[in-house]
Parts: structure tokens; C-alpha cells; sequence
């Protein structure tokens, strides 16, 4: 395909190795670091004089709509953006399992949080509203130092009228958007980042769905709602002057800006002795001086990371880097693998030696103790090899995918292809599943997890509600049993399948799930349950970490 930049004497030609996705108005490409989005109806092309209006944001972080794209015919079919590498949506950066695994601190959320904020101010001073100011319309970059503000073609300029808002982070209390309206929405995201949960999620009584809590002003403030507060971060990682507008907003229904003053991040966090409850016996198996960010196990080979060490077998070894994970040798040496500046970085823990590979990649995983890099339309398992107390690594192509419309996520490799979605699965070595989940057709995936047969995925639709999909493979890779939860809170994927395949997950009722199949599933309701215990397995052990300690965890005999 063949788009003009008008006002130029420029061509682009674009293909199916330069697809990032699609949306309701068309399909996106990226080429040498510019997004192209064709609408593929010109009726929902976004006016000349829209973009005009636009134009006066000069904040980087904004997204805008740049130069206009017209097709051989001269009708206006799109329009290019800047391109945000690598980078995560919003709502990912809610979870405390996401939050613990890239060891994002209060203060980083705080600086976010502020840009954000900033960022809103800027569009203000133009006359210009956000509107749909939701979790979604927002970009993180890996580093997690800068926010992005896309779907910016959505704003409400002088003469442009916005048209929808997600339900979310709709005000109740007024039918017409302005500043105030934006604000609040504001609100609502920025208190998710900072806590993790809506503030209108959570259990009442008495009002039951999200527009009676909102019209009612009932918030997780309340004493009477209930909420995954160990899943959440405590109200103490807010600022008090942030503190003091959510509960104006939330609970008392004024409708203020946000304060212009921002006090450093204190966290004070009660410490909680994990012990057993009514069905489930616990026992503290260890316990480090920082919070733990992965556990990994391999052959009676047994490894932990947190931001300080990797402990092998109880031995302390120094971490080479915040985002490391780790792979294991046939003999189960453990490897640490990272990327950096768009190299595959890989070390012998236990030697403190390098080893010598060289591939670039731009996304890196951990699977049943094998590694796994994107590079460019390739996906590389990482082959480690020893000769003579050496450690070799080469790389093997194991699979072909879009490179733009590629997503790494636990254990899986998400693909959209052109609004249909297909999964990359690695059963084996030199092996790879590539499966059609046509459930996911039209939604947003948000985040997934693969574990031996089993796939949990959350999506967005387009209500922004967040759906949970279950599905469960046979033997042949070609079908598969799917069930799908609606409307639940997200909290992450927290599910681990045992050697003897059983299934444990605790979902966002902090329920524990077990289940082999998906149409029988015993369901353990105990207060000691909650979604900070994330789970791991030993063989056929239920293990969880929690902050700093490594668990074990088993049902009480009768």
C-alpha cells in the first residue's frame, strides 16, 4: 500500500511487516520510527481543521496528529503520529505483581502521576478538554520514567465536540465535559496508580454497581466497602495533599483541580505475619532483605531474585541487572539474561562470567527454564550449550511473527494480526504452538500468562470493561476449552500449574481455584487468601512469595 504525504512530494509504501495493530477507525503501521494510521473509511478521517487545533500542543509527551496522509486519489485517509517504543499501557503499571517484578517504587508512581497532571495542565491553557482521559489512552516507557497521552484525535477543541467517554471514568454528577469533569477522570487514574484499584471497585452492601456507587459518592473510603487491600498498595504510599482531594471528589462530590503542591512519597506499611488459615497450612520457607521479584526452580536447582542478589541454592550472588530473568543450562546452571540498548546480555551466576553472545533483541522471556528473544520478525531461543566447563550460547530461530505487532507477556507471545489475535506457545525446545484464539477477536489484550496447557487472559472491551479468559489446550494444539468472566477487577494473572497438572489460581476474590479441567473446579474461600501471594510451584508444591518471604502453602488434612 502506497499513502501521500500531502504538502509534500513524499510516498510511503507500507506493508504487512510494518503492521502495529487496529483500532475502530482503521489500522496502524510504524515505519523508521513513525506511526501511519489509515482510516479505512475516509468518513472517519479526523477533520483538517481538528488537527489544525490540535497543532498548539507543543507538550512532547502529547501524541498529536502530525501530517495528513491522502491516497492516490487525493482523499484523506490518515494521518502520521511519533512513535512510543517499547513502551506499556497504563493500567499495566496498577498491578502490585507488575509493580514488584520491575521494582517500580511509590516515588516513581508519584513522578508519573505529576507529569501526568502537568501534561493535563498544558492541554487546559489551549481551551482544549481530554474528555476520555482513560487508562488506556495513556503510554509508559520501559524505563518508567514518562507518560504519553495517545487517542489524542478523541480531544474536544473549540470547535470539535467530543463524542464518547469511557464508563470508568464518567462523572456522575455532571452531564457536561469540562476541566472539572476532566479532573475528575484525572482522579479515577491517578488513584489507580497510586493504590492499584478503582475507587469506586470493591464491595457495598448496599450499592452494587459502579453509577450507584459514583452517584452516591462511595468509595473504597468507606468503611463499609470491602476491597483486595493486600493486592493494593496502602493509602500511606499518597501524598496528604492528594490524599485529602480523592476523598473530596470520591466521597463528598466537590469538584476541585488537583493540588499544586506535592509532598514526598512516605510509605508506612503494617507488617503482616502470614500464617495459616481455616483450610490452607502455611510455612515460611525464607526470607531476604528485599522484596522478592522471581523464583525459579529447576531440577532440585532452586533460584530467587530480588533487586540486590540472585540467591542459588541459598548461595548470595550479586544481580547484574533490574530486569533480569533467568534460564538454566542442561546441566541447570543458572543463566541471567537481560537486555541492554537492544542486546542480548547473558552471565554465568554462579562463575560471575559473561558469555559471549551477540544478537540484538528488543523483548526478552523466561520459559520452563528456556530464554526467548525477539528479534525483528524472529523469535530466538537462546540455545546454552557446555563444553569443558565453558558455557556457549547460539541462537535458533523458533518461530516468525509481526515485529510491531508483537507483545511479550508471561510464559506467551501475543500477536495481532490485523484485529484477530494468535498466541505463540513453547511446549518444548526447537518447539512452537502458534494458536488462533478467535475469543479474543476485537478486544484489547491486557495481559496473559501460559503455563503447561493452561492460558489465563484479561482483556478490555470496548465499554472498557475488563473480561478474564480461561482456556485450556488438548494434546493436539487445535482445540481447546475457553471459559470468560466479565466485568472483573484487575488485579494480574495469578495461577501456577503443578507437575501433576493441577491448576491453582487465585482469582480477583481472592478465592483459591483448582481445577485439571475447566468444568470442575473446587473453589477454597479463606481469609488468609489474598492477591499479594503470588505463586509459584516446586514439583508438585504450591509455593507463593509475599514482600520478602517465600512460602509453602498446602490444604489442611480433614
Amino acid at each position: 500500500m502506497k499513502v501521500f504525504i500531502k504538502g509534500t512530494s513524499k510516498v510511503v509504501s507500507l506493508d504487512n511487516s510494518n503492521y502495529l495493530a487496529s483500532g475502530g477507525e482503521g489500522k496502524i503501521y510504524v515505519k523508521n520510527d513513525t506511526v501511519y494510521k489509515i482510516c479505512e473509511d475516509s468518513s472517519k478521517m479526523i477533520p483538517e481543521g481538528k488537527i489544525s487545533e490540535l497543532s498548539v500542543l507543543t507538550d512532547p509527551h502529547i501524541i498529536k496528529p502530525q501530517q495528513i496522509l491522502a491516497d492516490s486519489k487525493n482523499v484523506n485517509i490518515g494521518y502520521t503520529l511519533n512513535y512510543v517504543k517499547d513502551a506499556y499501557t497504563l493500567c499495566q503499571t496498577f498491578t502490585k505483581a507488575f509493580r514488584t517484578r520491575n521494582n517500580i517504587k511509590p516515588d516513581t508512581i508519584l513522578e508519573l502521576v505529576k507529569q501526568i497532571q502537568k501534561t493535563i495542565q498544558h492541554v487546559h491553557s489551549h481551551n482544549i478538554l481530554i474528555v476520555d482521559l482513560n487508562e488506556f489512552n495513556f503510554l509508559v516507557d520501559d524505563k518508567f520514567k514518562e507518560v504519553y497521552f495517545i487517542d489524542v484525535n478523541s480531544y474536544q477543541t473549540p470547535h470539535y465536540p467530543a463524542m464518547a467517554i469511557m464508563e470508568s471514568i464518567r462523572d456522575r454528577h455532571n452531564h457536561k465535559f469540562s476541566k472539572l469533569t476532566d479532573w475528575f477522570s484525572f482522579g479515577i487514574i491517578s488513584f489507580q496508580m497510586f493504590i492499584g484499584i478503582h475507587p469506586y471497585k470493591g464491595k457495598h452492601p448496599t450499592y452494587t454497581d459502579l453509577d450507584s456507587r459514583m452517584l452516591h459518592n462511595v468509595s473504597v473510603f468507606n468503611t463499609e466497602v470491602g476491597y483486595p487491600a493486600a493486592a493494593c498498595q496502602p493509602f500511606s504510599v499518597i501524598p496528604d495533599a492528594y490524599l485529602q482531594w480523592y476523598k473530596a471528589i470520591f466521597d463528598k462530590g466537590e469538584r476541585l483541580p488537583p493540588p499544586d503542591t506535592h509532598g514526598a512519597v512516605i510509605v508506612i506499611v503494617p507488617t503482616v505475619k502470614v500464617v495459616g488459615g481455616k483450610a490452607l497450612t502455611i510455612d515460611k520457607l525464607q526470607e531476604f532483605s528485599n522484596p522478592i521479584m522471581g523464583y525459579y526452580y529447576s531440577s532440585c536447582r532452586e533460584v530467587i531474585v530480588n533487586s540486590k542478589n540472585i540467591f542459588v541454592d541459598k548461595r548470595q550472588y550479586d544481580n547484574p541487572h533490574e530486569k533480569v530473568t533467568i534460564g538454566f543450562t542442561k546441566t541447570n546452571s543458572p543463566i541471567a539474561a537481560w537486555i541492554d540498548n537492544n542486546y542480548v546480555k547473558l552471565k554465568d551466576i554462579i562463575n560471575n562470567t559473561d558469555i559471549p553472545f551477540i544478537c540484538s533483541g528488543t523483548k526478552i522471556m523466561d520459559f520452563d527454564g528456556r530464554l526467548y528473544v525477539q528479534n525483528g520478525m524472529n523469535i530466538i531461543e537462546i540455545q546454552l550449550t557446555e563444553i569443558k566447563n565453558k558455557i556457549l550460547a547460539s541462537p535458533y530461530i523458533v518461530a516468525n511473527v509481526l515485529e510491531q505487532s508483537t507483545k511479550f507477556f508471561n510464559g506467551v507471545i501475543v500477536q495481532n494480526l490485523f484485529d484477530a489475535y494468535y498466541v505463540s506457545i513453547f511446549p518444548q525446545t526447537k518447539q512452537c504452538q502458534q494458536v488462533a484464539l478467535r475469543e479474543l477477536d476485537g478486544l484489547r489484550v491486557i495481559d496473559a500468562k501460559y503455563d503447561n496447557k493452561f492460558l489465563i487472559v484479561v482483556v478490555a472491551d470496548k465499554k472498557g470493561h475488563y473480561n478474564r479468559f480461561t482456556f485450556h489446550f488438548k494434546d493436539d494444539w487445535k482445540s481447546y476449552e475457553v471459559t470468560e468472566k466479565k466485568n472483573v477487577t484487575y488485579m494480574g494473572i495469578n495461577f501456577v500449574v503443578l507437575d501433576n497438572g493441577l491448576c491453582v489460581h487465585i482469582d480477583e476474590d481472592e478465592n483459591i481455584e483448582i481445577f485439571n479441567k475447566l468444568s470442575n473446579t473446587k473453589v477454597i474461600n479463606d481469609d488468609i487468601v489474598d492477591q499479594d501471594m503470588l505463586l509459584y510451584h516446586k514439583g508438585a508444591q504450591v509455593l507463593f512469595t509475599k514482600d520478602n518471604g517465600l512460602y509453602s502453602m498446602s490444604m489442611k488434612k480433614p
